[in-house]
């Protein structure tokens, strides 16, 4: 695959949670689209630079791959960071989350740091 094809595929998952987030209050999937957008768009970035994929979900492990610099960035990778586990895997550690399961605020963040990511990541791949 080439790394479009991974921003893409980021694209996609942010469409998922955004059309999650209408009428609904469906936050564990929203948040869990908001932290996949945010893997795939990292993946298309490693892949540019490096030509390879890790196969990994941590999402500060991958930013330093890709070596990412960028506060703003960092800080919302963080927060999307603690999304996949809980949001993916109901036997996931307790306290992942301090609250169990993504609330709609917390969900509504997620797609506002995963689209900066997106769109961050885009203008490096062009």
């Amino acid at each position: 695959m080439k790394p479009i094809d991974w921003i893409k595929a980021a694209e996609i998952d942010l469409k998922s949670a955004k059309t999650l987030g209408v009428g609904t209050d469906l936050s564990a999937p929203i948040a869990f689209h908001s932290q996949q957008a945010a893997e795939k768009a990292i993946k298309a970035l490693i892949l540019k630079k490096f030509h390879k994929i890790s196969k990994t979900h941590d999402l500060m492990k991958l930013a330093k791959e890709a070596e990412i610099t960028n506060d703003e960035i960092i800080s919302q990778l963080k927060y999307l960071n603690r999304f996949y586990q809980p949001t993916r895997y109901p036997d996931a550690i307790a306290g992942s989350l301090e609250t169990g399961l993504p609330t709609k605020q917390e969900a509504d963040m997620a797609l506002q740091n995963a689209k900066g990511i997106v769109g961050f990541i885009r203008k490096q791949i062009a």
